[in-house]
């Protein structure tokens, strides 16, 4: 479970510590926090004694450093650690947020909740904040992982057993460590690994950009939302269009303030609009440039909508009109399909019948010179100057 060579010795912080026996280099994994998975019924049984650990690892699962522990269930707090943690397809891990000389103690910030009693921290640290308990939102970054090869584990349940004389290796109840995400991290939820895999090469390049997260189904997305908060998700069409849709109004009407992008390999005008009418920020198909991703994301991550320029199937004439010529009834009409209702919906709204819409789209049609109701919607994004396109 760890990629160099650790020990165990009395810390300065707290009881027992995790040492380096080797320089470890910067954004490098150095271990994996491992134990017994058990529910939340059980956490809250075994979440009292003076010796727990207890890492949350979603809202339905925990893990038990206690059993079958990789040795990680002993590192101590810090406020200023020199390790961070990553969550991924259910493990934890522990990366070196920076080179960490042979001999010095291992340590991350457990992040304990403000809901639960204080604390108080003995890291020592100049930016030590008193408590273990994160008052506020602390941002960390998410590093990228390279192999090293040839390194042995020396770290077992046997060695922290031997190395047990004396006071025991002791932590906090409530072990809650989450790892917070900063206002660039993008979480991705895709039917495809190889997907995954190739965000996570491209935003390992990339320097506004970080991979927070990533699942491969829907109610795993959504969760993945919930922990992470991501300011970017990108979703999978492939899921089918109307699981995508449902899942965009339920994390709109939940109010996670994420920008959703939606991609796939079979994308058309339709379907696009329908995406952003539920919810998404951006539409762009997976054959797409690594450019163009890249502008999209940063479209969102601004605020903006963004569909790639090949997802548009405009005719090729020119609309005869503008919308100065519709009336005002006509008008409403038109806002109604932009905001993606049907005719019976819009009849609804408006007090009027389905087919009498049908006759007020048919006049609208003929004075802008628009064809059908998506490009209607489309033009309407365009005016009002809410859907971005690839600069030129």
């Amino acid at each position: 479970m760890a990629c160099f060579r650790l020990r165990l010795d009395r810390s300065g912080i707290h009881g027992w510590g995790v040492y380096a026996a080797e320089r470890i280099p910067a954004r490098r994994k150095v271990i994996e926090y491992t134990g017994e998975r058990i529910s939340r019924r059980e956490t809250r049984r075994r979440g009292f004694g003076e010796r727990t650990y207890l890492f949350t690892l979603d809202n339905y699962w925990t893990l038990d450093g206690a059993v079958g522990g990789s040795g990680a269930e002993l590192i101590n707090h810090s406020c200023s650690p020199n390790l961070i943690t990553w969550v991924f397809k259910g493990h934890i891990l522990y990366m070196s947020k920076r080179d960490i000389r042979r001999g010095e103690e291992l340590t991350v910030d457990y992040h304990f909740s403000d809901k639960i009693e204080d604390v108080p921290c003995r890291c020592g640290s100049a930016l030590c904040r008193g408590t273990i308990n994160i008052k506020e939102r602390t941002y960390i970054k998410k590093l990228r992982v390279l192999p090293h090869p040839g390194t042995t584990v020396l770290l077992n349940r046997t060695t922290e057993l031997q190395c047990g004389g004396g006071e025991s290796p002791r932590r906090p109840s409530e072990s809650h460590m989450s790892n917070q995400i900063n206002a660039k991290f993008v979480a991705v939820c895709d039917t495809e690994p190889i997907a995954i895999e190739g965000i996570r090469t491209l935003l390992n390049q990339c320097e506004d950009f970080h991979l927070a997260a990533a699942e491969s189904s829907l109610l795993g997305g959504m969760e993945m939302v919930r922990r992470h908060a991501p300011a970017i998700m990108i979703l999978d069409k492939g899921f089918g269009i109307h699981a995508v849709t449902d899942c965009l109004q339920r994390l709109r009407g939940l109010g996670t303030g994420v920008a959703t992008i939606v991609w796939g390999m079979n994308l058309n005008e339709t379907e696009a609009l329908r995406m952003m009418q539920a919810g998404a920020l951006g539409v762009v198909r997976k054959t797409a440039s690594l450019e163009a991703l890249l502008e999209c994301m940063r479209a969102v991550a601004a605020g903006r909508t963004w569909m790639e320029e090949s997802v548009l199937q405009e005719p090729e004439h020119t609309a005869r009109g503008t919308r100065s010529n519709l009336t005002s009834r006509e008008l409403q009409v038109v806002e109604l399909v932009e905001q993606g209702l049907k005719n019976r919906d819009i009849g609804a709204q408006l007090g009027i019948r389905p087919g009498t819409v049908k006759i007020h789209l048919k006049h609208i049609f003929e004075k802008t010179g628009i064809r059908g109701r998506y490009g209607l919607a489309l033009s309407g994004l365009r005016e009002k100057g809410i859907l971005s396109q690839p600069a030129a």
